[in-house]
């Protein structure tokens, strides 16, 4: 039987800085990894939808890859994140994010109506054939259930990488409870946007949370719960919460709110995106009182372990 994987704490979702010319900003993002080690993240997952992938082809996402794990180093992990539409795609991806550095893989397939079973578990073998250090199964539908439970259940009995499952359905917290029955609380098990129900998520017992920036709310969050008590980290939570609650609105919002924050922090030094939606006058006046609130509450960690 598999032993839990030791996967804990933060794994955070890249944010991709952009330059004047749109492209990808190799200092700024060393900066963000940086910013991040320092504040306590276990790992990057590089790339995904935060990174803004869909907008990328091949060779800059396995540059992206390489130069964070060079920046990197052994002091986080980069677990890259295998998103390809179809099978071709999905096997070269995997083949040149592990030669690029990757520590592990991460299978984005999400569930939709056409997916089948064979199609699903075909692409599950293909990521384990090429024999990370581990993989984990990443379990996509905001509209509903997500895969198959069996499915997830028996790809974790089945594959050797396989040793964990990234989260994000309509009722995430009722799903992480039934995968830990299935599995008999081997199979790790991270929650990626139910943000808005952190605690919920730590009261279940998951064990990695993977959000988008602010390194150090999420980072002490996750101790204050886990080292401290349920109570201190319920503390942070709520006082978090209204930050929560607007970057879950949407993921362009919650790209635009940390290229924001990124570069009043002065981490980044544009707020480029290749996406082409951005924040009305409305929403960027809150989106500055987030980060407003965001710096405040970090200015004052301390008070949240007296």
């Amino acid at each position: 039987m598999k032993e839990l994987l030791p996967l804990s704490g933060i794994v955070s979702t890249l944010v991709t800085p952009f330059t004047d010319d749109n492209k990808i900003d190799i200092q700024d993002m060393q900066k963000e990894l940086e910013l991040g080690i320092s504040q306590g993240v276990t790992g990057f997952l590089i790339p995904c939808d935060a990174a803004e992938a869909e907008y990328m082809d091949l060779e800059e996402m396995v540059t992206l890859v390489r130069e964070a794990k060079q920046a990197a180093g052994n002091r986080c992990l980069i677990i890259s994140n295998v998103n390809g539409k179809d099978r071709s795609t999905r096997l070269q991806q995997c083949e040149q994010f592990l030669t690029a550095g990757a520590d592990a893989l991460n299978l984005n397939l999400p569930f939709k109506p056409g997916l089948t079973e064979e199609e699903w578990f075909t692409a599950v073998a293909d990521m384990d054939s090429f024999q990370p250090k581990f993989s984990l199964l990443q379990d996509s539908d905001m509209s509903g259930t997500g895969l198959p439970v069996e499915w997830i259940a028996r790809a974790f009995e089945q594959f050797q990488s396989v040793r964990g499952v990234k989260v994000e359905v309509k009722s995430s917290g009722e799903k992480y409870t039934k995968i830990r029955q299935m599995t008999n609380g081997t199979m790790n098990i991270s929650c990626a946007r139910g943000r808005d129900q952190l605690l919920e998520a730590y009261d279940r017992g998951i064990h990695c949370f993977m959000p988008s920036g602010l390194f150090k709310l999420y980072v002490n969050t996750f101790k204050l719960y886990h080292e401290k008590s349920r109570e201190a980290g319920k503390k942070l939570f709520y006082d978090m919460a209204p930050i929560s609650l607007f970057t879950c609105q949407g993921g362009w919002i919650n790209g635009c709110f940390h290229k924001e924050y990124f570069k009043r922090l002065g981490i980044f030094k544009t707020t480029n995106a290749r996406y082409s939606t951005v924040l009305d006058s409305y929403q960027m006046r809150i989106c500055q009182e987030m980060i407003d609130l965001s710096l405040k509450i970090e200015a004052n960690m301390d008070s949240y372990w007296a």
